[in-house]
């Protein structure tokens, strides 16, 4: 007798909903497919444009088992050095790194990429080489 078995597999992937319309993904991806699966979902990758939005988004973090973890946010460094939205493509006004970033470490320490990208942590934004992965924040498109 012969017992055929039918194997289910299931990609878990835990979203989370904030106030303000932004929604976590647990999923680990680079800035690159975070930014691509927020369009996808008909959302955008998180600009933080004001002090409310980063202390909805802090006192989340404290409050969800996110201390210690990094998200994506949509933060990215143009050719010039300046810091950009590229959620929203407008300029980054409000800015909340945390201490000694953005340092752009890769890049001092001779690697070949450097921190080109903004993520959130506990205590503040850092920048980070693009093709790390980490989870992610979109929000509700503001168009």
């Amino acid at each position: 007798m012969v017992n055929n078995y039918l194997l289910i597999v299931v990609l878990l992937q835990i979203i989370v909903v904030i106030r303000g319309g932004f929604k976590m993904y647990s999923e680990p991806v680079n800035w690159y497919q975070a930014l691509i699966n927020c369009k996808t979902n008909n959302t955008e990758l998180a600009s933080i444009s004001a002090g409310n939005y980063q202390n909805e988004l802090e006192e989340f973090l404290k409050n969800n088992n996110g201390l210690g973890k990094i998200f994506w946010l949509s933060g990215t460094k143009e050719g010039n050095g300046k810091y950009y939205w590229a959620g929203t493509g407008s300029k980054m006004d409000y800015m909340k790194w945390a201490v000694g970033q953005p340092d752009d470490y890769k890049q001092a320490m001779n690697y070949n990429e450097g921190e080109h990208c903004v993520a959130i942590m506990d205590d503040g934004w850092t920048d980070l080489t693009c093709f790390e992965q980490y989870p992610y924040i979109c929000q509700e498109q503001t168009c």
